[in-house]
């Protein structure tokens, strides 16, 4: 048992991931699909994109676990509706419910509701269920806040100029607690952002993130050396409405292009905006024993856990 552990882990660390990235043709009609591959197709997992949406899948031997699509795709039908409307009846002014079931038709009460009986609705009433409050009631409501309100304010009403005075100081002391209370909250908070930058400001002159920057600045470099494509060949066709960006992106990618050793054929159009793909083919491949190591040793460098824990401590 042990022996097969170790075999797996071996396996898992020293056979490479092999990835395949291909796009064919123009502007909105561009196809383009990524795979990877692991132990000869033991495991692989794939991502096709097309006008219609992209598709993707992930397989082990020859079982697939994991399958899907997003984006693009027929759009679902409609359902149908059935909902509740309220309307007057064109006949009699009645006020009456009825249904429609998304054909257009609405089922009508029946006649015997309307004509007469104990369950007609009454023109005055709501279809809330609730009753109208009585005129009178209402009014002698009203008549008696009124009353209540004139006798408060004629108890509170300042009765000469030295009583204005003071509620108006009392208002203006109430602002001023006010503000000077939001003052300080607004101070607080800058005097704490003041010190997190003095803070960050000696984390970042201090010489031992110097060096963690620098470790990590190398092995960040070497993961993206080991990463990048083997191979890249095809053709592009570029062009923009402003020539100017045609050129800017052109002599980017011709920049690119030959960082990493690609066969890959450029043109600019000036006149036409277009982007057109011929055969785009990249290849690569990823060792995850390498990325571990890079991995362990970053999470091991001295430098780094301190910068990281005082970082944790202090923000």
């Amino acid at each position: 048992m042990v022996a097969f552990i170790v075999l797996v882990v071996l396996l898992v660390l020293l056979v490479p991931v092999r990835y395949k990235i291909s796009a064919d043709g123009a502007n909105s009609a561009i196809e383009a699909s990524a795979g990877a591959k692991w132990l000869f197709g033991l495991a692989s997992a794939k991502l096709e994109y097309k006008s219609s949406g992209a598709e993707y899948s992930v397989k082990i031997l020859f079982f697939t676990i994991l399958k899907g699509k997003f984006g693009g795709g027929d759009k679902k039908e409609e359902e149908e509706t059935f909902e509740i409307s309220i309307g007057e009846d064109e006949t009699d002014g009645d006020v009456w419910m009825g249904c429609d079931d998304g054909l257009g038709g609405k089922t009508e009460p029946d006649a015997g509701k309307k004509s007469g009986g104990k369950n007609e609705p009454d023109g005055k009433k709501k279809l809330t269920g609730k009753n109208e409050p009585d005129e009178k009631s209402e009014s002698g409501k009203k008549n008696g806040q009124a009353e209540k309100t004139e006798s408060v304010e004629n108890s509170t009403a300042p009765k000469g100029l030295y009583e204005y005075i003071e509620i108006i100081i009392g208002k203006i002391l109430d602002k001023a607690e006010q503000s000077k209370a939001k003052i300080r909250r607004i101070y607080k908070k800058i005097k704490a952002l003041i010190e997190k930058i003095k803070k960050a400001k000696y984390v970042w002159d201090a010489p031992v993130t110097k060096r963690a920057v620098k470790s990590v600045k190398v092995k960040l470099f070497g993961l993206l050396g080991h990463i990048k494509p083997r191979k890249i060949k095809g053709r592009m066709d570029i062009g923009f409405e402003d020539p100017a960006k045609t050129a800017q992106v052109y002599a980017i990618a011709g920049i690119a292009a030959g960082a990493l050793g690609a066969e890959l054929c450029i043109t600019p159009d000036f006149e036409e905006k277009r982007v057109e793909i011929k055969n785009l083919l990249i290849s690569g491949r990823i060792f995850i024993g390498y990325v571990v190591i890079l991995a362990l040793k970053l999470l091991l460098d001295k430098d780094v856990k301190r910068v990281v824990n005082y970082i944790r401590r202090n923000f």
